[in-house]
């Protein structure tokens, strides 16, 4: 159970890590933190299976909680790491976009047959 407790205590660090680095390099107003780490709730549910552990004697209880923490935390790593993954998406998928219209352009206006008005300017002598 300790050990159980020592990689719960490790997780617990390793997203208030991540939180805390998503945190400052998201856009505020739409930074949305692990729903189940809002407060100290992981941290609170932490201190609760150490003090059961320290005590004694609800062994099986302490580790079944300690087991559902650990599955709650990794949630919570899993979470973090695939946060930006959405907004990356969408600057990927928009440079795609923006290339290919270019591209587009491009050969529309040098296949399409039809001049530009700028390459047949020719100042007027009426000036």
């Amino acid at each position: 159970v300790r050990l159980l407790l020592q990689n719960a205590q490790q997780l617990l660090r390793v997203l208030e890590r991540k939180e805390a680095l998503k945190r400052q390099t998201s856009f505020s107003l739409f930074f949305r933190p692990f729903p189940p780490s809002r407060g100290d709730a992981l941290k609170t549910s932490y201190a609760g299976i150490q003090e059961m552990v320290e005590a004694g004697g609800q062994t099986e209880e302490a580790e079944a909680k300690c087991r559902e923490l650990i599955a709650t935390l990794t949630q919570g790593n899993e979470y973090y790491n695939t946060y930006d993954r959405l907004f990356l998406q969408v600057i990927i998928l928009s440079a795609y976009l923006g290339g290919m219209l270019c591209m587009l352009l491009h050969v529309d206006s040098t296949y399409s047959g039809r001049e530009s008005s700028t390459q047949n300017y020719a100042p007027s002598e009426e000036c």
